[in-house]
């Protein structure tokens, strides 16, 4: 991988990691980017990791850029304004890939934030 790619997906690791914070989540970026699972386990394991909340715990995000290599899913994202696209490769045994809007992702886990639902019991 070139620098200039490590550049550019160091830079989305960071401005998820902030949207996540901005939302209230506590999230981090994970020490080099997950390249470092194979030896220090499944901590390190992704990109990002959000903490406290009630049905993953912690979530782990994968963060990918590519210049187009997302033309598909924002395609289908525009023709009807959707907020979900789901995806499927016929390559594979049946594994559907649901996409979020950043706003749409960001509510959800709000909502399964830890400290929020036992307050609200």
């Amino acid at each position: 991988m070139s620098v200039n790619n490590k550049r550019r997906g160091y830079a989305l690791e960071r401005e998820v990691v902030g949207a996540l914070q901005d939302a209230g989540l506590n999230a981090h970026r994970v020490f080099g980017g997950g390249a470092h699972k194979t030896q220090l386990g499944d901590d390190f394991a992704g990109d990002v990791k959000v903490e406290g909340l009630t049905v993953i715990d912690p979530l782990t995000i994968e963060c990918k850029r590519r210049k187009n290599g997302g033309k598909v899913i924002t395609d289908a994202f525009d023709q009807d304004n959707a907020g979900i696209v789901v995806f499927r490769t016929d390559a594979r045994p049946v594994s559907r890939f649901w996409i979020f809007r950043e706003n749409l992702a960001l509510e959800l886990l709000k909502l399964s934030k830890k400290e929020e639902r036992e307050n609200d019991a």
